[in-house]
Order: C-alpha cells, then structure tokens, then sequence
C-alpha cells in the first residue's frame, strides 16, 4: 500500500501475476480487479482503526470501462465513505498507469469481524510515483 501526495491510499496490482480462474481472460481480469478493489478499501480502512478482518457483504455496482487502456501497473484508489459501527462503506476506482479508470466499485460494505492490537501495514510514501 502506498500513500499518494495528499495522503489517500493507493494500492498497486501487477496484472502480470494475477492468476486465472477460469481461463476466460476478460471475465478473470474482472473477478481479480473487483477482489481486489474490496481488499483495498479493507486495506485503507483497517490502516485507520485497529482490525485485521473485514468481509464484504453488499457491492452496490460495478462499472467497467473497457476502452480504458489495460496497464502492466494498476492502481486501486479506496474511498471510505462511513464508518458506522462495525460497518464501512466506500468506493474504489481501479485505474491504469495513465490514471484513466479501468473499474468503479461503487456501495461496497464491509463488516468488521476481529479487532486485534497488531503491527500497522508498511506504508510507502511515493513522491515520485503515480499521481492522478
């Protein structure tokens, strides 16, 4: 995970070690964007409060813009819109290395189930890196 210049989590996915699932390369590079697109904005909340575990239950959309250019490098970009209780919401843009939008998740809720004192993740701040 890595911090951009105004301080908003990024995540970085090599396309390029993403596994298949079904053999069916557009459907399997949607499956492993939207997985994760929720991680990432499990990863970002969890770098706020003081859990490990978080499961999705409710993806409100999914949006895909296919004349996006498909990167080597993309980039999640979570968005934390309410935290209530052991509840979070948010949205997430999964982007190319030119900052164009590849994947919008929209209304993902996740559900905390475990809080455990431990180690914050290993944060990088990247001046030189990716800035949309």
């Amino acid at each position: 995970m890595f911090l951009d210049k105004e301080k908003h989590a990024l995540i970085q996915l090599d396309n390029k070690k993403l596994s298949a699932i079904f053999s069916i390369p557009e459907y399997d590079r949607i499956i492993l964007w939207l997985e994760s697109a929720i991680q990432a904005l499990g990863f970002a909340a969890s770098f706020l409060g003081n859990f490990d575990n978080a499961l999705p239950i409710k993806v409100g959309k999914v949006i895909t813009y296919f004349e996006s250019k498909i990167t080597d490098i993309m980039y999640c970009i979570p968005s934390i819109t309410k935290e209530e209780g052991k509840d979070i919401k948010g949205d997430v843009v999964v982007v190319n290395q030119e900052g164009d939008a590849v994947v919008e998740v929209k209304g993902v809720e996740l559900r905390i189930i475990g809080k455990y004192p431990r180690k914050k993740l290993d944060i990088k701040e990247v001046s030189n890196g990716p800035s949309f």
